[in-house]
């Protein structure tokens, strides 16, 4: 079960997980917000998309952050936390507690966009260099963003 809010300026997503469930990969308790760009954004110039973490739980291995921008934003996270996955997906180890992850986006096409991003636990290939959201509790955000 995916639970998912779109605002274009700012976000929450929270959902509680539960043990047992079925098929559902992740058993920890997470939420998460999102406090996106500006709506409207120049092409070329770097802007901060800054996502709050709190992990209730236990360490979520291969936590990961898929960001599905279709090629629009040049996406950059810290390299000494995120090990990152066909250009767009981010992928940790989730430690409990709270934490801010930061991510640098460059839009490169103008026009009006959508930015969405999956958070959950992740198969990675790290053969192919590949990773994939797969938790069946996974948390979605999107936002529409206009780029001049």
């Amino acid at each position: 079960m995916r639970r998912s809010i779109g605002i274009g300026v700012a976000a929450v997503i929270a959902v509680t997980l539960v043990t047992g469930c079925g098929s559902t990969k992740s058993k920890n308790t997470f939420t998460a917000s999102v406090n996106p760009p500006p709506t409207r954004q120049l092409r070329g110039e770097e802007y901060i998309l800054t996502i709050d973490v709190n992990n209730k739980g236990k360490q979520i291995q291969d936590f990961c952050i898929d960001f599905d921008e279709k090629g629009v934003w040049l996406i950059e996270m810290s390299s000494l936390v995120f090990t990152k996955y066909a250009d767009d997906v981010f992928c940790t180890n989730l430690d409990p507690g709270s934490q801010t992850f930061k991510a640098g986006l460059t839009p490169g096409e103008t026009g009006t966009h959508t930015l969405k991003l999956l958070l959950g636990e992740a198969d990675i290939h790290k053969d192919s260099n590949k990773a994939f959201v797969t938790d069946d509790a996974a948390l979605g955000w999107e936002g529409e963003f206009l780029i001049v």
